[in-house]
């Protein structure tokens, strides 16, 4: 299970990245922030990084005591 969180977390964090990139292109080309198709972007990936922790928290609670004990002291 902890190698499946990792991997998604790492995943997110690569859209994060990715998503920094893009808008740091955008602002250095002159491009506005409210003009960008990146400001739709965000809120989505905002949305998908909720979707993500409920998911997380759902396959907790359906887990092993030891697990639950591990979520609870790391959240």
């Amino acid at each position: 299970m902890s190698h499946a969180l990792a991997g998604m977390d790492d995943a997110l964090l690569k859209v994060v990245e990715a998503n920094k990139v893009a808008l740091q292109k955008l602002t250095d080309g002159g491009a506005s922030f409210e003009e960008s198709s990146v400001k739709k972007g965000l809120k989505e990936l905002k949305a998908f990084e909720e979707e993500f922790l409920d998911g997380v928290k759902q396959a907790v609670q359906s887990s092993s005591d030891p697990i639950k004990e591990q979520w609870k002291s790391n959240s």
